[in-house]
């Protein structure tokens, strides 16, 4: 009989960031079942994407309740990071202000909040499946989920082993602490394990460096790389640069949306400044909007919104999933882009990747209150080594911008080593084979129960 794995998918890049990359077909072709746990809401679209004669979806109903939440809060308010602190200044993440006032004690509680956890968070949520499905191994694909941590308790409860991984490069210092720590840890770069071990207190031995999984598909030739470009809207043979916007969610101090948006700004800006023979691409965070006056722009700006929509209508952009065809756009854009221009998004890890120039905006189209400018989201931890690293061009004024496109236009091999350790120091390892280290890691604890 085939062993069972338990994998979750609560996020919206899980299914980009795992399962479309190489790892489901490595468990299946070593003879594994797969059973994914999903919202209810999605499970259809998860049966048609990801549904096959191994691999089965199972929708799960929303369990969560206040002792979630008060967790959630209680362990946001146990970790002390600049990531935080700007954070919380800038009113991002529920209530936050206000648990730090309450949870003023919660950094003395930071190693107890797990077992504080165990005890008071109900054993049985997941009980039928688990006993349905006789589970080898659970992996988590986002430890600082609610959700995720409920699966994992219950898989504590049944003995069975738990393997979670850090779904992005800022959890470990703006996600709080731990709720629940599974037995093993999965990272994507040596900078996440420092963080875990220093900051999280959990044990080097149990975390492992695997990269990131979804970039093993970048290495390889799309057999559809000539219907992606067509899906660009650029003519074949024309030049653009790609715009990574911060979104309206980011832009936002707390529940007051700045009345200059700074995606909008940008976006007109980069339509003054760069040369008119070239288009603009603006692809928009899977899961937020920008609010822009699209008619005010030339036609060479481009839109790109990917996603698939949920909830009333289709309109759900927080209930979204990034499909295989989003994917492959976003890859067939970064190859093509002349320039990458990122504010503050992780897609300077995927131009990095791809060796494509990148420009980081450290000022304001407008002026602001310093609480309220980009440099201090610049601050955060995970974003220090964009800023200071070398891999992407860090300009501050708009004059600076100007002469950085035209620069990477006329040379893009400029920064070129650069930009190599940057992506390597992020990455890990630029080998295709960051799906092969996870497998093995997900086999090698398979066969271990552990203590209830």
């Amino acid at each position: 009989m085939p062993k069972t794995i338990f994998i979750t998918s609560f996020h919206v890049l899980v299914s980009r960031n795992i399962l479309l990359s190489p790892l489901c077909h490595l468990l299946k072709q070593d003879g594994w079942r797969i059973v994914i746990i999903v919202p209810e809401k999605k499970h259809q679209y998860f049966k048609d994407t990801f549904g096959d004669t191994q691999t089965e979806i199972i929708g799960v109903k929303n369990v969560l309740n206040r002792a979630d939440n008060f967790f959630k809060d209680l362990a946001l308010s146990a970790l002390r990071t600049r990531s935080l602190l700007v954070m919380k200044k800038r009113k991002m993440g529920v209530r936050v202000p206000f648990y730090l006032r309450i949870f003023f004690f919660a950094p003395l509680l930071k190693s107890l909040i797990p077992f504080l956890y165990r005890l008071v968070i109900p054993r049985h949520s997941f009980h039928d499946i688990f006993l349905h499905y006789q589970p080898a191994l659970v992996f988590s694909t986002d430890v600082f989920s609610s959700n995720d941590c409920r699966l994992m308790r219950e898989a504590k409860t049944h003995g069975i082993k738990t393997v979670g991984m850090v779904r992005s490069w800022d959890n470990l210092t703006a996600k709080g602490g731990f709720r629940f720590v599974p037995d093993v840890l999965v990272v994507q770069n040596e900078i996440a394990k420092r963080e875990a071990v220093e900051l999280h207190a959990i044990p080097s031995e149990k975390v492992f460096v695997v990269g990131i999984p979804h970039y093993d598909r970048y290495l390889a030739a799309d057999p559809n790389e000539e219907f992606y470009d067509a899906k660009l809207g650029v003519p074949r043979g024309q030049k653009f640069v790609l715009y990574a916007p911060l979104g309206d969610r980011i832009v936002k101090v707390g529940d007051i949306v700045q009345k200059h948006k700074y995606d909008a700004g940008m976006v007109a800006l980069l339509d003054r400044l760069v040369p008119p023979d070239y288009f603009i691409i603006v692809r928009l965070p899977p899961t937020d909007t920008i609010t822009v006056d699209r008619d005010a722009l030339s036609p060479r700006v481009i839109f790109q919104e990917p996603g698939v929509r949920f909830g009333p209508d289709h309109k759900g952009i927080r209930l979204s999933e990034m499909s295989e065809e989003d994917d492959r756009l976003l890859c067939a854009t970064l190859k093509r882009a002349a320039v990458v221009i990122n504010p503050f998004s992780s897609l300077c890890i995927d131009a990095a990747f791809l060796d494509r120039p990148i420009i980081t905006p450290s000022f304001d189209p407008y002026p602001v209150p310093y609480w309220e400018s980009v440099r201090r989201l610049q601050e955060f931890e995970h974003f220090r080594p964009v800023m200071e690293g070398g891999g992407t061009k860090v300009v501050e004024s708009e004059a600076e911008l100007e002469k950085a496109i035209k620069t990477y236009m006329m040379d893009q091999s400029q920064d070129r080593q650069r930009r190599r350790l940057f992506a390597e120091r992020e990455c890990y390892k630029l080998d295709g084979r960051s799906s092969e280290r996870l497998f093995y890691v997900l086999k090698s604890n398979s066969a271990i129960r552990v203590n209830q």
